[in-house]
């Protein structure tokens, strides 16, 4: 919540909160390097949850920390994005987690090896295969309706030109699925409708500005999607929103992940068990346990 924060000394990022958090955290200890207090600070985060939200935060890594700490430093203050719109985004994204059960079966299992090696079990369900080159960077108009369009004609190149699926409007609006009273709930038959009337409209009118009503929810969800995210196929066809992913990166499911998780050798070694952690996705069709089966071929995943 407080990510925008400009605070001088970036142990602080954690330390100012130790009198409002619940639990035992880690004791306040400036003489630990930063890169001791963010790894001591995600241990303990992983250690006291039952779910890998950890992973999910976006925020990037640290110089010299392992791909699985979140960088809690503070922004550079030349980083030209829209810090307060981009960290409301990412706040969705993790509330709209709790809709999803990803590793439904699989047992949460998390112990750490040496130097900053998280051990996980898990699975891999598929690859990335091909990426959409689009990625919406800003709330402009036209920008988000020439994004649109083009992966309108990624996702649905089979059909008709003017054709959009269900699958399309679907992983757009469930990426990040509009507020309701009980939280963000996965959206319902009704907001993928909705989502897919208000998309064909943008691809028609080539306008996104319509203050109507019932469009609203669906907008803010739907930007709050795909900001900064990639449109990806992956190799058994499955449409998924994730990370700016490079190509064949692996898909896991992981035990107490609510999503699944982009990963990559962290060598040239295919049969390596290490990986470094790229981010979470949704990925269409494997979001509550059906990528999971009855008896799921779990291995260990080293992230470092």
């Amino acid at each position: 919540m407080f990510r925008g924060l400009e605070a001088t000394e970036d142990r602080d990022q954690l330390f100012a909160f130790w009198g409002l958090a619940r639990g035992n955290l880690p004791t306040p200890d400036y003489e630990c390097s930063i890169r001791s207090v963010f790894i001591r600070i995600a241990k303990w985060l992983l250690e006291n949850a039952d779910d890998l939200f950890l992973l999910s935060m976006g925020l990037g890594t640290y110089p010299q920390l392992p791909s699985w700490v979140p960088n809690w430093s503070t922004k550079s203050p030349s980083e030209n994005v829209d810090r307060r719109r981009r960290n409301n985004d990412w706040r969705r994204r993790l509330h709209c987690l709790s809709a999803y059960d990803s590793a439904r079966g699989i047992a949460r299992s998390v112990t750490f090896g040496h130097p900053g090696i998280l051990c996980l079990r898990g699975m891999v369900v598929d690859k990335v295969a091909k990426v959409a080159k689009q990625i919406l960077t800003s709330e402009d108009a036209i920008e988000h309706t020439a994004l649109i369009r083009s992966w309108r004609d990624f996702a649905c190149s089979s059909q008709s030109s003017r054709a959009l699926s269900d699958e399309f409007a679907e992983t757009m609006i469930e990426g990040c699925s509009p507020a309701g009273s009980s939280g963000f709930p996965a959206a319902d038959a009704s907001d993928i409708s909705l989502c897919k009337t208000m998309l064909v409209r943008i691809m028609n009118d080539g306008d996104f500005r319509d203050a109507a009503d019932e469009f609203l929810s669906i907008r803010q969800a739907h930007i709050g999607a795909i900001s900064e995210r990639a449109l990806f196929r992956t190799t058994n066809g499955m449409l998924g929103l994730g990370p700016v992913v490079l190509m064949e990166h692996e898909i896991w499911i992981l035990g107490g992940g609510r999503s699944p998780y982009i990963l990559r050798h962290a060598n040239c070694d295919v049969d390596c068990t290490s990986y470094v952690l790229i981010g979470h996705a949704y990925v269409n069709g494997i979001m509550n346990g059906e990528g999971v089966g009855p008896n799921p071929p779990l291995r260990e995943c080293r992230l470092v």
